[in-house]
């Protein structure tokens, strides 16, 4: 008897566990959160590491790398991407080939994690670094394509469109000719700024104005989302910039302690006085967005430690 007794309340736990494992289920698919872009600004340390994943499931990041990081492929990016189920990146847009934006990509192929695509910025001329990057990405076969100024890359609503460099653009400086991207979802917008200074932000600004001009939906726009050119560097981020742009956020990727002093005070002040809410990666550590082209909802990785 004892023993029927025992089988019957094994059944009962093993109904009540098939149960409970059911309505687990049932809230993940139910709760789960609906399709948009999301966007996550990595704790690269000293450096800039940004990943898109698109309403249709592709999966795009911007540079990848870090000066202040030992190995930020294998130690910070690939776990990232890893713990978000991507097994491989199908384009990877760099802004310029200096290391803090691009070894942890180089680690990534190096370790046999495949990349479709890589975009780099269209100019006429190529220096050793830019060289370099062309040769290791043909080396693990990943297929390379450029953009310049009015280029686009698009994925259901979401658009990406070059506004920097021009191809007729010279410089002797990396930093110069890095490639900036203005995103658009819907109602959300982002503009990705690697590490130029003023002179080239007059030069997005009119590339900006200009590509509005071309189109129909040319209404005012706020910016909602600035990814703050060169770490928070005093040299960039100007308040002309800013006053076209008038971002709602701006990301801030520098590291702890940085001998640069990056985010420069100036860049702080100009960026509090047009009203911008600042994240930087240093204290707050990963910044990630989400949209569906109107709402947002922005999670700071600190924020649950």
């Amino acid at each position: 008897m004892e023993k029927n007794k025992r089988k019957r309340i094994s059944k009962y736990i093993q109904v009540f566990l098939t149960g409970l494992c059911f309505m687990i289920l049932l809230a993940v698919l139910v709760f789960r959160r609906p399709r948009g872009l999301t966007m996550v600004f990595l704790d690269v340390g000293q450096g800039d590491g940004i990943y898109l994943e698109t309403e249709t499931g592709q999966h795009l990041f911007l540079d990848g790398g870090s000066s202040s990081k030992t190995k930020v492929g294998e130690n910070t990016i690939l776990p990232f991407l890893k713990s978000q189920g991507v097994n491989h990146m199908d384009y990877w847009l760099v802004s310029h080939p200096d290391q803090d934006h691009i070894n942890g990509m180089a680690e990534l192929l190096e370790e046999g994690y495949r990349i479709d695509h890589l975009i780099l910025p269209g100019i006429s001329f190529e220096d050793e670094a830019y060289q370099e990057l062309e040769e290791l990405a043909g080396f693990y076969q990943t297929e390379i394509s450029y953009m310049n100024q009015k280029d686009t890359l698009t994925d259901g609503k979401l658009c990406l469109t070059c506004l920097h460099p021009n191809r007729n653009f010279w410089t002797d400086t990396a930093n110069d000719y890095s490639m900036v991207l203005y995103l658009e979802y819907g109602y959300f917008h982002a503009l990705f700024t690697g590490d130029i200074g003023e002179e080239q932000e007059e030069l997005v600004v009119k590339a900006w104005e200009e590509n509005r001009s071309d189109r129909k939906d040319c209404s005012e726009t706020r910016l909602t989302v600035l990814k703050t050119a060169h770490h928070g560097s005093k040299y960039a981020t100007s308040e002309k910039f800013l006053r076209v742009f008038r971002p709602q956020y701006a990301v801030i990727s520098c590291g702890k302690e940085n001998s640069y002093g990056h985010p420069a005070g100036e860049v702080l002040d100009r960026l509090q006085s047009c009203g911008c809410k600042i994240y930087e990666t240093m204290e707050d550590g990963a910044v990630t967005f989400w949209t569906n082209g109107k709402d947002i909802t922005l999670d700071v990785y600190n924020r649950f430690q």
